[in-house]
């Protein structure tokens, strides 16, 4: 779908720039046409007039010289016209983006009703679809997240993961209490309220063209050394920090273009750490990362996030194991519960990858 609106869009930019090309073929030499054909007729009329000394010769050069230059002033005319067709479309396009309004807002009753929220997370038989003509992503997710327990969400590529987790700091809306958080419906939460407690790391996180520090404390007002350096030292940059020149201070780049893409993962994972939120979303933030590395980290972050309900996804099940609570889900659907002991003891999906992605490393390993 995304695919034939794009080629649409791209085959009314061809029209028009062909459009706009005929139109300057057209112009051109029209414009060059019209001032030879002038010329031709004044030299013919005032030739003529000269002749029969109706006019001196004088004033014949003189009109010919002002009407050379006229015709320059004309030509810039319809060069400013066409400036001002391609300002406006481009104004039209940054008002667009100007006037652009969130589709998710807070409702009047809701803007100071809470204040603070427990991290404990609950879905009641949600149904999810991105629009009414799509197929339902999500169907009948029903199951509650103590806080501070660790939930990971594994799955196929496609199989609803990631919309599932985007719900929670509803990046999109869902239906009226089907999801809660704190006991509270998130409807009812304050969008403010919300999202400062609840710390996102995406499969693709934006950093900025400014400092490892800066892109680290982005957002935070007041926040002190010592805290910067620990959700570093958890997140396991600091071997990483201390080869860079400058250090915190070294610049890098837009979007992170002097890093690595397992740099950037952790960076965007300091900064989610850094704000001590009552709900982590980690949407496979280490997909960048070796399996040491990984296992590394999420020990680090086990004890800092003592006590914040954590929700992972990852294709790695190897790195999910020792969740509180693992959920597998197949097209938009939760086919099995548990912990990790108990879905191997159940021998289904979960268990199958489990084991082939054991053996692969293994393989890896021996290899090595």
């Amino acid at each position: 779908t995304e695919k034939k609106k794009f080629d649409e869009l791209n085959r009314e930019y061809i029209h028009k720039n062909l459009s706009v090309t005929r139109l300057f073929g057209i112009f051109t030499p029209s414009l060059t046409l019209t001032v030879g054909v002038a010329a031709m007729i004044s030299l013919w009329v005032g030739g003529e007039a000269v002749v029969a000394k109706e006019m001196s010769l004088g004033s014949f050069v003189a009109f010919n010289g002002y009407l050379l230059m006229l015709s320059w002033p004309m030509m810039g005319i319809g060069y400013v016209v066409n400036l001002t067709q391609k300002g406006q479309a481009a104004m039209g396009r940054i008002q667009e983006m100007f006037l652009a309004r969130p589709g998710i807002v807070d409702d009047a009753k809701t803007i100071n009703s809470i204040d603070e929220f427990r991290g404990d997370i609950e879905f009641r038989d949600l149904n999810f679809s991105y629009s009414q003509s799509d197929k339902p992503s999500l169907q009948n997710i029903k199951f509650k997240i103590p806080s501070g327990q660790i939930l990971a969400v594994v799955g196929v590529i496609g199989s609803g993961k990631s919309t599932l987790v985007q719900l929670i700091p509803r990046l999109y809306e869902v239906a009226k209490d089907t999801l809660f958080i704190g006991g509270h419906s998130i409807r009812d939460i304050p969008l403010s309220v919300l999202r400062k407690n609840i710390g996102y790391v995406d499969q693709e996180p934006y950093l900025f063209s400014a400092t490892l520090r800066e892109n680290i404390i982005f957002g935070m007002n007041e926040i002190s050394t010592e805290a910067v350096n620990d959700v570093i030292k958890n997140s396991g940059l600091l071997a990483d920090i201390n080869r860079f020149p400058d250090g915190l201070e070294t610049i890098i780049g837009e979007r992170g273009v002097s890093l690595s893409g397992g740099q950037i993962q952790r960076v965007a994972l300091a900064r989610a750490l850094l704000i001590r939120p009552k709900i982590l979303v980690l949407d496979d933030a280490f997909s960048s990362l070796d399996a040491e590395t990984e296992d590394n980290i999420l020990k680090n972050i086990r004890e800092f996030t003592s006590g914040i309900t954590t929700v992972m996804v990852s294709h790695r099940l190897t790195a999910v194991r020792k969740a509180d609570r693992i959920i597998l889900i197949n097209d938009g659907q939760i086919v099995e519960d548990g912990s990790h002991d108990e879905l191997l003891q159940l021998d289904g999906k979960y268990a199958q990858t489990y084991k082939n992605q054991a053996l692969a490393m293994e393989m890896e390993i021996t290899l090595q």
